[in-house]
């Protein structure tokens, strides 16, 4: 992620440079021109000034380095949360990991993936501990077992 980031930084301040550089290119050739042609400093500043805000160029580098901005802002918004939620999963690790009577513990050693177990914390209590007391993991699609004892053939062969 960092070094992502360190990319996208790179990027937006060379696109900066790169927008300084042209309104600076445009805006000193443009003054020193009508300048030397004869108008006034101050008059040939506010029409480059213009000029520069209309032109395409300057537009283009203006609406890119506002969405590198808002990126950035987007980015930072996502670091803070992704931080937040780390700490939280740091925290509930700890917390299992300290007491292996945990049922959510339980679980995982019977077999549950990370995905299940976290969907089955926001079960009940006493069915989280009724599933982690199972001694093995369910065989949901299997038979349960004979429905009943073995009889004479002939009453199996009819009724099986």
């Amino acid at each position: 992620m960092n070094e992502f980031k360190d990319q996208f930084i790179k990027a937006y301040e060379l696109e900066k440079t790169a927008y300084v550089n042209y309104v600076t290119s445009f805006s000193g050739s443009g003054i020193s021109t009508l300048v030397r042609g004869g108008m006034d400093f101050e008059k040939a500043a506010s029409l480059i000034k213009e000029a520069c805000e209309q032109d395409k160029s300057t537009i283009a580098y203006r609406s890119n380095i506002l969405a590198f901005e808002k990126a950035a802002e987007y980015i930072s918004q996502l670091e803070a949360k992704l931080e937040s939620l780390e700490k939280v999963a740091e925290k509930a690790e700890e917390v299992i990991a300290a007491d292996p009577n945990n049922p959510l513990t339980k679980l995982a050693s019977i077999g549950f993936t990370p995905e299940e177990i976290e969907h089955m914390s926001s079960l009940p209590e006493n069915l989280i501990e009724k599933v982690a007391s199972s001694n093995s993991p369910y065989n949901m699609g299997s038979a349960v077992g004979v429905p009943r004892e073995k009889t004479d053939p002939l009453l199996e062969f009819i009724l099986g």
